[in-house]
């Protein structure tokens, strides 16, 4: 608006609404960003290309106006419209959703632009597996680790998860689990509404270690990332109802309280460091007699 022109919004594939609209307008060109993955290429080549001269980039103008006549410019439609749910708690607070109204893409295993192999681009040899019961219990949040489960019920519920979940979430499938990082890449595809196949598809050869990185073994510890960004356990209360009526300092760590886990972990035992939290919590109260010099080791 500020450059002279509205957003016109229409729902439906683009290359479908635009030769539609430019028809309608009598539009002499169409302007669009460059495209670097396999599905829009293809789209681009057997939709547009084959029907039109494509130029060079241009710069973008200081003014775009006057906008042409429209009776409806259309609305972007509300969360609630897509069927899902405004998140009200993440791991790192107020988050903002960014969403595509054009498109959800959905059912592509592997973008050709990261490798159809498990090693990725530097076709790295890997035997993941691909149970279908361990798969299925992290995509439903039925691990038995609250912040892989809280994770794994935002996304599927708002299309939403924060970065540093959707790392966590990706370090738990491909190394406790051990589970082919392109079911995970497929999953998150399917529903995240800021998706971008450069950045997911980029994102999980990177956690998997089988991108253009040099470290081939990261690794997220749970109880240490529950401690870091979720210590009173507020965010996997709210996404697991039933840790709520638990003490703060045990809902990351439920034990008995919760399902079975699943799988157990690579590295730590998230039993012991619930033992470890509970003797912090109460070496905390006693140090806070003590006056401003005590310390507690961590």
């Amino acid at each position: 608006m500020n450059r002279g022109l509205n957003l016109l919004i229409r729902h439906g594939k683009p290359e479908e609404i635009i030769p539609s609209l430019a028809k309608s307008f009598g539009a002499h060109a169409v302007y669009a960003q460059k495209e670097t993955c396999s599905e829009e290429l293809n789209v681009e080549r057997l939709s547009i290309e084959a029907k039109c001269t494509v130029r060079g980039c241009i710069r973008i103008p200081s003014s775009f106006g006057p906008p042409p006549s429209v009776v409806d410019w259309g609305s972007v439609p509300l969360i609630e419209q897509l069927e899902l749910h405004s998140p009200k708690a993440s791991l790192h607070g107020t988050q903002i959703l960014i969403y595509d109204a054009f498109r959800r893409i959905k059912n592509v295993l592997v973008d050709t632009c990261f490798a159809v192999d498990t090693g990725g681009p530097r076709k790295l040899e890997y035997k993941w597996s691909q149970d279908q019961k361990l798969f299925e219990s992290w995509r439903d949040g039925c691990t038995g680790y609250p912040l892989i489960d809280a994770n794994m019920k935002e996304l599927s519920m708002t299309g939403f998860m924060s970065n540093r979940g959707r790392q966590i979430a990706c370090s738990f499938l491909v190394r406790d689990m051990g589970i082919d990082w392109r079911m995970g890449a497929e999953w998150f595809e399917t529903c995240l509404l800021d998706y971008d196949p450069c950045s997911n598809y980029g994102n999980w050869t990177y956690g998997a270690g089988v991108g253009n990185d040099p470290r081939e073994d990261r690794y997220f510890s749970i109880p240490k990332q529950a401690q870091n960004y979720d210590r009173e356990g507020e965010y996997v209360a709210y996404w697991l109802p039933q840790l709520k009526a638990l003490p703060k300092e045990r809902r990351n760590f439920p034990g008995g309280s919760y399902i079975e886990q699943i799988v157990s972990l690579k590295h730590g035992n998230i039993n012991q460091n619930r033992n470890q939290n509970d003797s912090l919590t109460r070496t905390g109260r006693r140090n806070n007699f003590k006056g401003k010099h005590a310390q507690v080791n961590r």
